[in-house]
Order: structure tokens, then sequence, then C-alpha cells
């Protein structure tokens, strides 16, 4: 019996292949995909990270970092303010107050009259344009 008279009388034997061949050529396929997308998603922590210093001085360098953005948004609002009282020319800035409430946007000011001795209670908000 030669190959040509076995496929003749056996059709199923070669679409049985071509389907097998199909789901090992889908397996390799999905299996290339998975590996790369797991490797896109690898994580390597660097030297000297946070995972690394979990002893307290991840919650310092929050604090650090917090305390920062809290003094150049003071010094911000003390640059507006001053700029703000130069143009209409009736106080002066004595001081500025640390944050009063709990709105982290808005700034408190003590200022004065030039000829009073009194102090007067600024407050200062940042509008967005």
């Amino acid at each position: 019996m030669s190959i040509e008279e076995f496929i003749k009388s056996h059709i199923w034997v070669p679409i049985l292949a071509a389907c097998a061949a199909a789901v090992i050529l889908v397996l390799i396929v999905w299996c290339v995909c998975w590996k790369r997308n797991r490797r896109q998603t690898y994580y390597i922590p660097l030297a000297g990270s946070v995972t690394e210093s979990l002893d307290g001085d991840f919650s310092e360098s929050l604090e650090l970092g917090h305390r920062s953005m809290e003094h150049k948004h003071q010094e911000s609002g003390m640059l507006r303010c001053q700029y703000y009282l130069r143009t209409t020319q009736f106080y002066h800035v004595n001081s500025q107050h640390e944050r009063i409430g709990s709105r982290t946007n808005k700034n408190w000011f003590l200022v004065r009259e030039p000829g009073s001795h009194e102090d007067l209670l600024l407050s200062m908000v940042h509008r967005s344009a």
C-alpha cells in the first residue's frame, strides 16, 4: 500500500495532523506572548530603594517631602501677597502665619497699615485661571 492510497482511504489522518499542527502553533504563540508580557511587568527593585529601608526611613522621607512642598507653597503665597500689597500700597506684610484650618491652598498673613499699630489678618487663596 502506497502513501497515496493510504491517504485516500483514510482522509481523517491528514485532517487530524493539520488540526494538531494548528493547536501546537497556537500554544507556541500563546507561550511567547505570555512570556513577553510577563517580562514587561516584572519588578526589579533598585539599590537603595524604599523597600530596603522600611524601618522608618520611608515615613521620614515622605514627611520631609511633604514639608518641603508646604514650604514652597508658603513661599509662593508670600510672594503673591507681597506683590498684591505693593500694587494696593495700603498695607505692609508683618509676618506669615502657619496653616490655619484644613485648607492647604489658603495662606494667612498679618498686615499693618503704615500709620497704624494694630495688625490685621489677611487670607489669600490661589485661584486657578
